[in-house]
């Protein structure tokens, strides 16, 4: 294309093919196609350079500086996304799963996820020289972080057999940020039936939970004006032993959630959750919109309470 609008001695810019074929499918995410002369995949090695003009250049450099952005972003809203991530193509693979919506145009909806800490921590697990994690899945969103219980030992000694003994709590301090998209503005069944599992796993290869527990964190919004408010609120699970009903720690959860306007998903893949006419995007979906001023104070409490 460069060779129709200019000079040979003016393509004095290089790309690999694999820069052109990133950009072309970074570019398509978006809706945008403009490399319709570039279809599929090509025969030649990747790592062949091609001649362009300073045009595309600039578009090739853009482009990965917002890719770049993108990675950056989503790692604040804690998605495991990176630069790979965001060009690979497996942002399509539940494209056959979605059915057809009549009207693209639907609310979008952000939903905070802060796993915040664990309390009542058994003496057996800050002793333990094991690896540990926690699990939580919503939605069909699995969250994993890791827990280090023995980082606990060197603020002070835990003596169980004491008269006012205060099991110790661990900081998790770890935060995801959910997208869906609703037909209508009304999501109370959704959100009373919707269910967070958390589990604490030991091991690295050979995993073993230790612990379990769940709740409809998200049925308290329907107590709430949700719609005209970015609210949030907090939510203890108690996390049981395997395979037993005593009870072992307990996990705070801060959540929130807020509905946007209504934007037009013709060009988002999304596939359908359940019946509720929700419809979830791919995991590479992010906004940059920033966080509601009621999500801002959660955090602001806690930098407060460091200082």
């Amino acid at each position: 294309m460069c060779g129709l609008r200019c000079k040979m001695t003016e393509l004095n810019k290089r790309l690999t093919l694999k820069m052109v074929y990133n950009v072309r499918d970074h570019l398509e995410q978006r809706g945008i196609n403009i490399y319709d002369n570039l279809k599929g995949e090509s025969s030649v090695s990747m790592t062949h350079t091609v001649n362009v003009c300073a045009l595309c250049y600039g578009i090739a450099i853009a482009e990965y500086d917002l890719i770049e952005t993108e990675s950056n972003l989503a790692r604040i809203q804690g998605k495991p996304i990176t630069v790979d991530t965001i060009l690979s193509k497996s942002w399509k693979a539940k494209e056959e799963n979605a059915n057809a919506i009549v009207d693209p145009f639907l609310y979008q909806w952000r939903v905070m996820i802060h796993v915040d800490e664990i309390s009542d921590i058994p003496l057996a697990l800050l002793r333990s020289k094991g690896t540990y994690k926690i699990a939580c899945k919503i939605f069909d969103t699995v969250m994993t972080f890791p827990l280090c219980f023995n980082s606990l030992k060197s603020k002070s000694s835990f003596e169980e057999d004491k008269p006012f003994y205060e099991k110790p709590k661990l900081s998790v301090n770890k935060l995801r940020i959910l997208y869906f998209f609703s037909q209508t503005s009304g999501i109370s069944d959704f959100l009373k039936g919707e269910l967070l599992v958390a589990k604490i796993i030991e091991g690295d290869g050979k995993e073993n939970d230790i612990a379990l527990g769940y709740g409809k964190v998200l049925a308290d919004f329907v107590t709430y004006n949700y719609l005209k408010i970015n609210i949030r609120h907090s939510k203890s699970i108690i996390l049981f032993k395997k395979n037993s009903l005593e009870q072992l720690m307990k996990l705070r959860i801060n959540l929130g959630i807020v509905r946007g306007k209504k934007i037009d998903t013709s060009k988002i893949q999304m596939y359908p959750y359940k019946n509720y006419f929700i419809y979830f995007p791919a995991e590479t979906y992010i906004t940059a919109e920033p966080f509601p001023l009621e999500w801002m104070e959660n955090f602001t409490v806690r930098i407060i309470s460091k200082i």
